[in-house]
């Protein structure tokens, strides 16, 4: 399991994404993630009907763009924190096209 937001995004969602098509099956569009932390950056996921991959930075023009903190990410990641209750706990904010929310669960194999 990653350590770190980078170690997670830049590795095990990465290679994850490439791996398995199913994960982007129906989506194109870019998703921006903005984590603030002591261990946060800007990763943006690149989904095309198949094909997946993640960037480091940002995207010029992300069809959603999802922040939280790095701790927040970490326990989505782990398990601890469910991406729904996050969201309506405050803990994470989405802004653009919302109907895009809806495929961010299967981005991370949910």
């Amino acid at each position: 399991m990653a350590s770190s937001p980078k170690e997670f995004f830049m590795g095990e969602l990465d290679e994850q994404l490439r791996a398995d098509p199913a994960r982007t099956d129906g989506v194109t569009a870019a998703f921006q993630f903005e984590i603030d932390g002591p261990t946060g950056g800007a990763w943006w996921i690149e989904a095309d009907r198949g094909t997946g991959a993640v960037h480091e930075g940002t995207h010029d023009a992300p069809a959603l763009v999802i922040g939280m903190t790095d701790e927040v990410l970490m326990a989505m990641v782990s398990g601890e924190l469910d991406g729904s209750e996050a969201y309506f706990d405050g803990k994470m904010t989405v802004e653009g096209d919302q109907s895009k929310l809806a495929f961010v669960g299967p981005l991370f194999g949910q």
